[in-house]
């Protein structure tokens, strides 16, 4: 049985990466369920594709450029800023919830809690089917999408955050038992954590090989965006576009997948306080992304 420093049902935790951490005073901490974090991503996703369907549409950002006190761009192209802005508060947002945890006397690694939630499930591909739907490609209308330069944004930003999100995926493949003192003696592995290991393994590797792949994508978009800019063909732009979506699902799909499979072996040992301050701190980045979108357009 595992030693008496950790109750057995959280053995799981022993096998994550270092830098997770049990709480100072884990006995009695109050931690909340996994499913009210996998919902607070869930909600955000919601909130996130609702923005971006209204406020990303093409006409509204002609509005908004139109009516609202933002700079004017003289060119016909769409900018990288966007992405750019989008990129920056991601980042800024995980820092914001890494500090919520931190801050609580945890013991925890800022950077591991800042890497992981780079990791949560992001609904952005809907937004391409959208466009991919209300678009025409065929030889005679070559019509854009009213949704492609929100793509261009948000294919620019999630990119790169899964590109990032390799090292922290790889954290959680080839793992061993961990080394903190209360797991010294856990020997005995559950067969339902043997089960979560595997697809928290699968799932990392799947998220690490989206991330790579994403490199390729994004270099034959921008190779594609070059090309359309030259020579008028729209096919790398497409097919940059069509890779990224599927990549993109396989991303959302495997990141459900590792976020659950993370807080089944948890257990208590990632207690993130603040839940209800760093869901609304996530909550607010959709409205301020498409604020940014349309600042930096």
């Amino acid at each position: 049985m595992a030693a008496t420093t950790i109750s057995p049902e959280y053995a799981g935790y022993c096998f994550l990466p270092p830098g997770i951490g049990l709480p100072n005073g884990y006995a009695g901490a109050q931690c909340p369920a996994p499913s009210q974090i996998l919902l607070t991503f869930l909600y955000f996703g919601i909130v996130s594709i609702s923005f971006n369907i209204v406020f990303g549409y093409r006409d509204i950002r002609a509005w908004f450029s139109e009516h609202l006190p933002f700079p004017e761009s003289d060119s016909d192209s769409p900018s990288p800023w966007p992405g750019i802005a989008s990129i920056a508060l991601q980042l800024l947002v995980s820092t914001g919830v890494a500090g919520i945890i931190v801050h609580d006397s945890f013991d925890v690694s800022f950077h591991m809690i800042f890497f992981i939630y780079l990791l949560r499930p992001r609904f952005h591909f809907v937004t391409q089917l959208i466009n991919f739907a209300t678009s025409s490609y065929d030889a005679e209308d070559k019509e854009e999408g009213p949704y492609t330069e929100l793509l261009f944004d948000l294919y620019l930003s999630e990119s790169v955050l899964e590109i990032i999100g390799i090292y922290i995926a790889l954290q959680f493949v080839g793992l061993e038992q961990s080394t903190d003192t209360p797991c010294a003696n856990v020997v005995v592995m559950p067969t339902d954590v043997q089960h979560m290991m595997r697809w928290l393994k699968g799932s990392a590797r799947v998220l690490a090989s989206c991330g790579f792949a994403n490199i390729i994508t994004l270099s034959i978009w921008v190779v594609g965006r070059i090309q359309t800019h030259n020579e008028g063909s729209t096919a790398g732009v497409l097919w940059g576009m069509v890779l990224g979506t599927v990549i993109h699902m396989l991303y959302f799909t495997f990141s459900w997948v590792f976020w659950a499979s993370f807080l089944k072996l948890a257990g208590e040992a990632f207690c993130p306080p603040g839940i209800v301050a760093f869901s609304i701190l996530i909550g607010f980045l959709p409205l301020l992304g498409n604020l940014a979108r349309a600042w930096t357009s």
